[in-house]
């Protein structure tokens, strides 16, 4: 930190909106538009499988992680292609690759088209989310953490969004869903197309294996890497056992989109403050570490009460429903608020524990690593849900908090020795 005086009002979004570069804006606008139409289809997905066509919960965990190791896990793929063949072609492709994965959701039930689709919609997003990210990076030095505050403000728009798109539709089928998302990303690529400019950049003068070789002997990222690893295991998780908790207690598919309403709202209402808050009394590190924590906290009021909130099969009144969720939805504005601070100052670390030289390969070796811990972490997260069970239900929650903490005392003990300070390249 600086000892730079700071306003003691924080800016307004459209203020830190403002001062970015028109590339920039262009950035954060896409993502909106690709967490809209993306959060029109997920969220709902682990419902679909479980209750629509009947896939045990492990299954279904499983399927929910190799979407997320498809897509985190092959970022390093896509931060490759960013460094070589350039952000915006790159982000191009994963779009369109989308748009043939949310297709095949609309157009098959079958459980291996469902595995196809999902590994496509995953790979998708690791070409075009490294590439956004490594893009916003190399357009933002010295606001990083507000340009991707920026980018969370966005996501978390797009998030209330989608959810209600999405559950009018799901009132039809879940695959007129995954066919009205389809529609979208098509034309979300052709946007990209227009909106994006052409331009120069500068290719990497060492070759793919040397940049490689760099990023694993790089020992202080690959700690980062696990820390952050740890919190996304959780963090994820929003998607997954909070989906799945919500529909157990309410038996009404809407809850969905009633949770991503609480938990967007909030992103919204503090994410320019937090960030302002942790920009005056906090460095980088101690930012992430606080929001990784909260990110383990938010499990608490779900841990203490699952084993005590009945089942239900049928759906409940909208104001009983609401009542029997609210333990979800405190824990999901929880989390919010936690990667409203982790998740910012995850990305302006990363460069600076890794190079700024090569931002889209080590954004990819960082989710390659997180990839495979949501992967693992939610087949086990499903294996450990016992619904049938209450004495047993609060061991999952429990799990996770303690993943979350552990990663957040990592960030802690890296931040003491100064391992998180740039180094030279």
């Amino acid at each position: 930190m600086t000892d730079a005086v700071k306003p003691d009002k924080p800016p307004s979004l459209i203020a830190n909106f403002r001062v970015l570069t028109p590339v920039a804006q262009v950035l954060v606008l896409n993502q909106f538009f690709v967490i809209a139409a993306f959060t029109m289809v997920v969220p709902f997905l682990a419902i679909y499988l479980s209750k629509d066509l009947g896939l045990a919960p492990a299954l279904v965990g499983l399927i929910i992680g190799l979407r997320t190791l498809t897509s985190q896990g092959m970022f390093l793929v896509g931060g490759s292609l960013a460094d070589r063949m350039g952000a915006r072609p790159t982000i191009i492709i994963g779009c369109c690759l989308r748009v043939l994965g949310f297709g095949l959701f609309a157009i098959s039930t079958a459980t291996p088209a469902i595995i196809i689709a999902t590994l496509l919609t995953g790979f998708s997003a690791a070409l075009f989310q490294p590439a956004c990210r490594s893009y916003l990076a190399a357009e933002t030095p010295g606001r990083r953490a507000e340009a991707f505050g920026l980018f969370s403000v966005a996501a978390n728009t797009g998030t209330l969004i989608g959810p209600v798109i999405g559950g009018l539709l799901l009132a039809v089928d879940f695959r007129v869903v995954a066919g009205v998302a389809c529609g979208a990303f098509a034309l979300l690529a052709i946007y990209q197309t227009v909106m994006l400019p052409k331009r120069a950049f500068e290719k990497p003068g060492s070759t793919l294996i040397q940049d490689l070789t760099e990023v694993v002997r790089n020992r202080r990222f690959f700690v980062f890497a696990i820390a952050g690893a740890l919190y996304m295991i959780s963090a994820m998780q929003l998607m997954f056992a909070m989906v799945l908790e919500a529909n157990r207690v309410t038996g009404r598919d809407d809850s969905v989109t009633l949770l991503f309403l609480a938990s967007a709202i909030c992103g919204m209402a503090v994410q320019s403050r937090i960030s302002h808050w942790c920009r005056q009394r906090l460095n980088s590190g101690q930012a992430m570490a606080l929001g990784v924590t909260l990110a383990g906290l938010c499990w608490v009021p779900i841990m203490v009460t699952s084993p005590f909130l009945a089942t239900h099969h049928t759906p409940l009144p909208l104001a009983q429903a609401l009542l029997w969720m609210s333990p979800v939805m405190l824990g999901a504005m929880i989390l919010s608020a936690g990667n409203a601070m982790g998740q910012p100052y995850t990305m302006e670390l990363m460069p600076a524990v890794g190079s700024e030289h090569r931002i889209g390969t080590y954004f990819g070796y960082y989710s390659l690593i997180a990839g495979f811990a949501s992967a693992g972490g939610s087949a086990l997260v499903g294996a450990l849900m016992r619904p049938e069970v209450p004495a047993l239900r609060w061991a999952p929650f429990a799990a996770l908090m303690a993943v979350a903490l552990t990663g957040a005392v990592i960030i802690l003990v890296m931040q003491k020795r100064g391992l998180l300070e740039p180094r030279d390249d």
